[in-house]
Formats: C-alpha cells, structure tokens, sequence
C-alpha cells in the first residue's frame, strides 16, 4: 500500500522527480569525466655532519636539526602557514587539494601541544601530469638545499660542520589517483534518489494540506425542507 501511495505521488509530482534525476545524471556525468590527479610525497631528511663520535649521519637526531628544519620550512613557504593536522601522515589529495605543493614539518604532537621529534621536510606536489609534478617537487628540494645553505653562510659555519640533505627514496615515485569512481557513482545515485523522494513527499505533503484547507473551507449547504 505504501508503495503504491509513492507511485502515484511519484506520477503526481513527475516534474520533481524530472528534476531529481537530471540533477543526479549531471552529477554522475560529472564523476565518470572527471580526470584523476598525479601525486607524490617524499621527505628531505637533515644530516648533521658526521664525526668520530656520530659516524652515521642517519641516525643523529638532535634538537638544533629540528629547529633548523622549520627555519627552512618558514623560509620556503614565505607567508603561507600550514594548517595543523590531526594525522601528521595526510596526504595533500585526502585533504581535498587537486593542485598544489606543501613543505612541512611533521607535527606529532597532540591536541594541546605540539611535537617535533624528526629532522625532515615533508614534500608534497600534486599537479595535472607526472611531469609538472616533478618539475615542482625538483624545485621545492632545490629551494630547500638553497635555503639551508644560506643559513649556514649566514651564520659563518664551516663547510666541513654544515647540515647536508637527503632524499628518503632515490627517485620519488608519482601516483596517479583517480578516487574510486564506482563507489561514487553508487553513492550518488543513492543520494540523488533519496533527495528526489524526499522532494516528491515535501509536495505531496503541501499538496494534501491545501486540499484539507479547501475541504475545511467550504459553507455548509442547506437543504431546504418541504412541507
């Protein structure tokens, strides 16, 4: 019974559900045409100079090279602050960024106080092609090096006791990621179908409403009595 009473508001309000399914093609077109994005990620790692006492450079952490690591993060982003992460390991395209690059310092901190425990950069670079990605994430490493290198000039530091840079991976590796277009066409459809029937129910649900007040409206009729 339910279902036929919807069938036939469905047939009442056609217009709506029309609408309804127009609006959920264009968004299911949207989906099926719309092109993937190329990523990559890889970390610049500081190394203090080694040492007859830390020979591997690797495995020396200290506070000086974090703080030298956000110097260099403040100096290559200029002005742009990056926003705290509830996970330090998020990814620029999980975060809704299509196009772009971010260079950060991982913050391993909770929510009510940060924590810097590791010396590398976070490089990130999304772009439309594997080429333009790497051409970014080429120069971000570039600025990097350029940066820190300037510090150290700056601050009168022999060559020999300089910070060096390395890259976690030889070559970083650029992914292209499309999402997973069948779970969004599905979820679409879903979703423009139970907006559409709520629409067709809002209708019909004026509509008995005003038919209640005209019912409710209407004189009462007198019938004459004869004798």
């Amino acid at each position: 019974m339910v279902v036929a009473e919807l069938l036939r508001a469905a047939r009442r309000c056609w217009y709506v559900v029309l609408a309804g399914m127009m609006v959920t093609a264009l968004g299911c077109l949207y989906i099926v045409t719309h092109e993937g994005v190329y990523y990559s990620r890889v970390n610049v790692i500081l190394l203090a100079p080694s040492s007859a006492t830390f020979p591997n450079s690797l495995t020396t952490t200290s506070a000086d090279l974090i703080q030298t690591a956000g110097i260099v993060e403040a100096i290559v982003n200029g002005t742009a602050q990056q926003r705290k992460l509830a996970e330090a390991g998020a990814t620029m395209v999980g975060r809704g960024f299509l196009d772009g690059s971010a260079v950060t310092l991982p913050d391993n901190g909770g929510q009510w106080a940060p924590h810097f425990n590791r010396q590398f950069l976070d490089v990130q670079v999304v772009g439309p092609s594997e080429s333009v990605v790497r051409a970014r994430q080429a120069e971000l490493v570039t600025q990097i090096e350029t940066a820190l290198e300037e510090i150290q000039e700056a601050a009168g530091v022999a060559p020999v006791n300089r910070i060096s840079t390395e890259l976690d991976v030889e070559t970083p590796t650029v992914r292209y990621m499309n999402g997973q277009p069948r779970r969004a066409l599905a979820m679409t459809s879903i979703l423009g179908g139970g907006m559409t029937l709520a629409a067709v129910l809002l209708v019909e649900s004026r509509r008995r409403r005003r038919l209640r007040g005209t019912k409710d409206g209407r004189a009462p009729v007198s019938v004459p009595m004869t004798a």
